[in-house]
């Protein structure tokens, strides 16, 4: 998802396993122009506002919506295998899942398609050496403020929850508003994606859950870290975003004694903790 030699090997698999399936279209990166254009003409195929309230996919055209009762699919080939195609490049190349797809709240040109800057980059080559050596990435920032760290970190991690199953997410702050916050990211992120790139989902609040999708069994779960009881306590998450660690009540205690001591170090473990220094000697 992140180094170019793992993300080159997964689309020669994902070629192949396409020509055995029948497939006859060979995997192209498409530009940004023709991505945005290709979107806004499918999103203008189905009603997006029931889509948007209900999670229901219903074709505008009668006959394309007949064809997808009865098939399951409303599109003509040529659309059909655009669509896989972008499915299967953001399954496995996280920038241009990000690039291409992720809208955030800009701070100077307002909701945009996010643009990673050199911090991000960096970021994202640390992502890249520890997954080149089939490491687990565990990554703790010490950062300064308005890097777009967090907002890096928030799109990776739904890149994992859209595409790869059993994803469950532990996000936590030191606050609850300040988790809230963060969710919020989450969401704008999430409902400025295209239909074709959505599993069915729903949002809920049972237990702390805000976010779960049944048919890949994955989940967002919200936490903080001044919440009785501790974080993460009787969860496996397989990746977590912690932030703001400076500020949390026991964070020896919830992360290091007890999160920690919970996570399996496989290389599809996603682990990151991230705070501003708050003063000398802090956790």
């Amino acid at each position: 998802m992140y180094h170019s030699k793992i993300i080159s090997q997964n689309l020669e698999i994902a070629q192949r396993s396409l020509e055995a399936e029948g497939f006859k279209f060979t995997l192209h990166r498409t530009s940004l122009d023709r991505c945005r254009t290709y979107v806004d003409h499918l999103q203008s195929l189905i009603n997006s506002d029931l889509f948007r309230e209900k999670n229901t996919l219903e074709f505008r055209d009668p006959a394309r919506q007949s064809r997808y009762l009865k098939t399951g699919n409303g599109l003509f080939k040529d659309e059909s295998d655009w669509v896989k195609n972008e499915q299967i490049f953001c399954t496995f190349d996280y920038l241009y899942f990000a690039r291409g797809y992720s809208f955030i709240d800009h701070w100077e040109k307002g909701l945009a398609l996010y643009t990673p800057n050199k911090a991000q980059l960096i970021l994202n080559d640390a992502r890249a050496e520890m997954e080149i050596q089939y490491k687990a990435i565990f990554l703790l920032l010490l950062k300064a403020r308005q890097l777009g760290v967090s907002t890096d970190v928030i799109i990776s991690m739904i890149q994992r929850l859209l595409f790869w199953e059993d994803t469950k997410w532990l996000l936590a702050s030191s606050k609850e508003e300040k988790t809230s916050e963060l969710f919020t990211k989450f969401e704008l992120v999430y409902r400025n994606l295209p239909w074709f790139l959505l599993p069915k989902h729903r949002y809920t609040e049972t237990g702390n859950v805000r976010y779960e999708c049944e048919t890949m069994r994955t989940q967002v779960k919200l936490q903080w870290g001044n919440q009785k009881g501790g974080v993460g306590r009787g969860e496996t998450p397989r990746i977590a975003h912690l932030t703001e660690i400076v500020e949390w009540l026991q964070p020896k205690e919830d992360i290091q004694n007890s999160l920690m001591k919970a996570i399996h170090p496989t290389p599809d473990t996603y682990f990151v903790e991230e705070s501003t220094a708050k003063f000398k000697g802090d956790f």
